[in-house]
């Protein structure tokens, strides 16, 4: 309800009283203008100039004494609040709270946790949010107008209240609604979207162009689409998938399904995660994790590679770096002409790989703390006893079996000198250069490597194992009837 600004005055020998209401009418305000040196203000004459314009509610007595001691001594005093009314207070609109946390902060807080408050900054790699759902999860409450409360002006009239506004919540794909009408539900995983045109679930991410400082840091539960590159510092995290129609960086990407990019030249510092299989044209200087299989179309140089499926490198090399491959590796070459260290160890989970050698640095250190304590009698039956227990926890990393197990090297056009294999638990160094096509397995019973005509990467190891046991047999029978 709005009024206008209200002046009345009182005019009388020696001053004037000025009273104003303001826009509202819920403040009026007094003036005391004297106009001679002497005059007659009285606190019953403010109490019936204020009476007279209906002003009987709410008066303050320290107000009313302030105006009578400035007239007292003479002394103008302006805008004294002398009565106030009671404003209206207007209901509160109906809003939608989400109840899902965003992920990037959850991710921010986490990294800055440890770090001293002077150190903190502003990350200008975070520039939305992304509030991701399972499907059944709360998405939000509708939460309902308020009322308000009437307001009452000086002159004691009803200022009406204002209610709050109801909202008329749009929902689209991937939301329900509950049966109480107010709570949200997500049907499929995704980002919760609010737009224009409702709330939805989204479960496929598109950035058009680069990941960049214009789209910041994602971390999506969904597929992620990016039709340009990642740059430099930027992560890319996405549970279903991820697919980049350029090239990555020094950056970070990480998904539990499959992902499909141009190439990553990570600097040393550049990293995936992958939980399915990976496809790429190029990998340098990087780290490469992938639960599945690995399909590069050139080349991979100067990276470590970790992979529980096979590593195919259809027209290129590897060269520098090291791998882990559980199910096999296949490339045109491996190693280079320069002799470039190069160390390929097949036929191992990479898990087990690094618990083996976790225990080993582990024996080491309890022979290093035997050898410096070796004078005292108890040493040896504790020593004893720490090494055992570990060697037994070894064994059973070597004993572990795969269904995928593949020790198996395919090389279409040379292995290179200086390039270190490990086929499951047995070495070899190259000290000339392999002709290819060729295929190297390894001979446990002899602990040596073997090299044989080219076969498809799907033909295991063991397999090839069982048939040269069996060609050896029919020899022996043919020679020995």
């Amino acid at each position: 309800m709005a009024f206008d600004d209200l002046t009345y005055e009182l005019v009388k020998p020696g001053f004037t009283l000025r009273i104003k209401l303001t826009a509202s009418q819920t403040v009026c305000t007094a003036s005391y203008i004297p106009t001679a040196t002497t005059s007659v203000l009285t606190d019953s004459g403010i109490r019936q100039f204020l009476a007279s314009h209906s002003i009987k509610e709410s008066i303050s007595t320290d107000a009313v004494e302030t105006l009578l001691q400035a007239a007292a001594v003479n002394k103008r005093m302006d805008n004294v609040v002398v009565a106030q009314g009671i404003p209206m207070q207007p209901g509160a609109d109906s809003f939608l709270e989400l109840l899902v946390p965003d992920a990037l902060a959850e991710e921010n807080d986490e990294s800055e946790r440890d770090e001293p408050l002077a150190f903190k900054a502003v990350n200008f790699k975070k520039v939305q949010s992304f509030y991701n759902v399972e499907s059944g999860d709360c998405v939000g409450i509708i939460r309902p107008p308020t009322a308000g409360t009437a307001g009452k002006t000086v002159q004691s009239k009803i200022i009406p209240v204002v209610p709050g506004k109801a909202m008329r919540m749009r929902t689209g794909k991937g939301i329900r609604l509950g049966e109480d009408g107010c709570t949200l539900f997500a049907n499929l995983a995704g980002r919760v979207h609010n737009s224009a045109s409702g709330l939805t679930v989204e479960n496929v991410y598109t950035v058009k162009g680069n990941v960049d400082y214009h789209t910041g840091n994602i971390t999506f539960n969904g597929l992620v689409e990016i039709t340009g590159d990642v740059l430099d510092g930027f992560q890319v995290n996405a549970t279903k998938g991820i697919k980049i129609r350029g090239v990555v960086g020094n950056a970070r990407l990480t998904s539990n399904g499959s992902i499909d990019i141009g190439g990553i030249s990570g600097a040393g510092i550049g990293s995936i995660y992958c939980g399915g299989d990976l496809t790429m044209k190029y990998c340098n200087d990087s780290s490469v994790t992938a639960e599945g299989n690995i399909t590069v179309q050139t080349e991979v140089r100067n990276s470590v590679i970790n992979c529980l499926g096979t590593l195919t490198i259809k027209q290129g090399t590897f060269c520098g770096g090291q791998c882990i491959v559980l199910a096999g590796i296949e490339a045109a070459s491996i190693g280079s002409k320069t002799a470039l260290p190069t160390t390929v160890t097949v036929g191992v989970s990479y898990y087990d790989y690094n618990e083996a050698e976790r225990i080993n640095r582990l024996l080491i250190e309890l022979n290093d703390r035997f050898m410096a304590n070796a004078h005292n009698p108890l040493a040896l039956a504790s020593f004893m006893e720490e090494r055992n227990k570990l060697s037994s926890q070894l064994q059973q990393v070597h004993n572990h079996q795969y269904d995928t197990t593949n020790a198996k090297v395919n090389a279409l056009k040379a292995i290179y000198e200086n390039v270190r294999f490990k086929l499951g638990h047995t070495p070899f160094i190259t000290t000339e250069e392999i002709c290819g096509p060729v295929t190297l397995i390894s001979d446990p019973d002899e602990r040596t490597v073997i090299q044989l005509q080219m076969s498809r990467l799907s033909v295991n190891a063991t397999q090839l194992k069982e048939a040269l046991r069996l060609e050896e047999r029919a020899k022996q029978l043919i020679q020995d009837p």
